[in-house]
């Protein structure tokens, strides 16, 4: 098995620094609330996926140096958002209801990383599930 993607780097990879208490379960993340290890992850994904946004200035008028330079992680995240919207639409249009098209299974650039369960549906059917599991509640 052989699998090609434009990038292997997923979205969930930038919770690795999600603080402490971040979610009901108490699980903590590995490196909790290193900006530092964010902001590497961060810059290696624009040098890499999406150069055109080391172009976006800096706020050259804000003092502190991690503000200064948000609006370039601002951008970051609108970008992967667009990638991932538009991964989920093309499944749409092709009528695949992807069960596990989650932060784990997308890649930064949008593309499904692992198919995980997933159907395809002849006609819209809200109540309609993907996974075996899901059908059996």
């Amino acid at each position: 098995l052989c699998r090609a993607a434009e990038s292997f780097l997923r979205i969930g990879s930038f919770e690795i620094t999600l603080p402490h208490g971040h979610d009901i379960t108490g699980r903590h993340a590995p490196s909790a609330s290193d900006v530092g290890l964010l902001r590497r992850v961060a810059d290696h994904c624009i040098a890499s996926y999406f150069p055109k946004l080391q172009e976006v200035p800096d706020e050259e008028d804000e003092e502190d140096d991690d503000l200064r330079v948000a609006p370039r992680y601002h951008a970051l995240v609108l970008e992967v958002t667009r990638c991932t919207a538009r991964l989920a639409a093309m499944w749409q249009c092709l009528g695949a209801v992807h069960g596990t098209l989650n932060t784990d299974n997308v890649s930064v650039t949008g593309e499904t990383i692992d198919l995980g369960s997933f159907a395809f549906m002849d006609e819209a059917d809200e109540d309609f599930a993907s996974q075996a599991k899901q059908r059996r509640r």
